[in-house]
């Protein structure tokens, strides 16, 4: 017989299964991983150097009223850890402003308009990237006044950590190179015809081997060039006559010289009435 103790609750629990039932272990190793600095510490540094956005600070100046929006709150830094910090640094920057917060699980993922608020944090990343789009969707919406602004937060040192910092990267060169609209279809992206648990999931059982990690490294990048994500923009666009903003231009001006070489009714009038005259026609005004 296989014996095993496995966590569960706030104890542990026994189990025994034939050795024939058993095809392996696969032994989490989270307890191994050992982060260079504290919670706090490693949350400061997070809001000091925001990717391709300005800093809180930044966002806050001027305003009056402030929502935040925490969703999946107790992982991976719990919220009595961040929440403090988040406030300090809000009240540095807007001391006269009312902030309201609001702290969520993924029930509040979707199905509910949250446009009151435009700053959101996700503390834990889902592995469907679906419901990455569903949740900034929740304050991206009709009736929202703002910029919206979203910050992913990452285990940085950890497999999956590594996989979506990769992911993250990758989209932000893709976004400005296609006008910011590589968001639209990030829930329809495949890698090599897998989906992002997969991928994650290949990250966490064989990340230590250098190949692999190389692997899902050139998975992500090709699967998120600049060719696929333009035919999947094309794909699941709402009409297949799209025109881009050079097209446009371009019928607009066709316009401008057709309208400047249209007959004036009375060039028109003068050309007829030469040629009855030459033609030997004769003409009568009538009313």
């Amino acid at each position: 017989m296989f014996d095993i103790d496995l966590p569960y609750d706030r104890g542990r629990m026994h189990l025994s299964l034939p050795d024939e039932s058993v095809v392996g272990v696969l032994a989490g190793r989270q307890g191994d991983f050992t982060p260079d600095a504290g919670q706090e510490e490693l949350v400061e540094r997070a809001l000091d150097t925001p990717y391709d956005s300005p800093t809180l600070e930044q966002l806050c100046q001027g305003k009056r009223d402030i929502v935040i929006i925490s969703s999946d709150h107790t992982r991976p830094v719990p919220s009595r850890v961040t929440m403090p910090i988040l406030l300090r640094r809000i009240h540095a920057a807007a001391p006269e402003a009312h902030v309201r917060i609001l702290v969520a699980t993924d029930a509040a993922g979707e199905g509910i308009n949250l446009q009151r608020a435009h700053l959101m944090i996700n503390y834990d990343l889902p592995w469907n990237p679906n419901r990455l789009e569903q949740r900034f969707g929740r304050i991206h919406r009709i009736g929202q006044t703002e910029v919206c602004h979203l910050w992913n937060l990452v285990s940085t040192q950890t497999r999956e950590g590594e996989v979506f910092q990769r992911l993250f990267g990758k989209l932000e060169v893709e976004r400005a190179a296609l006008g910011g609209k590589v968001f639209d279809i990030l829930g329809r992206v495949t890698f090599e015809g897998k989906t992002l648990r997969d991928l994650l999931l290949d990250a966490i059982r064989y990340g230590d081997d250098p190949e692999v990690r190389a692997r899902l490294n050139q998975v992500v990048d090709a699967s998120l060039d600049t060719a696929a994500i333009k035919d999947l923009l094309k794909e699941y666009a709402l009409t297949s006559d799209v025109m881009d903003v050079s097209s446009v231009n371009a019928i607009r001006e066709d316009m401008e010289r057709m309208e400047a070489r249209k007959l004036e009714p009375h060039f028109i009038q003068a050309f007829f009435m030469a040629a009855m005259k030459r033609l030997g026609g004769r003409v009568e005004a009538r009313e």
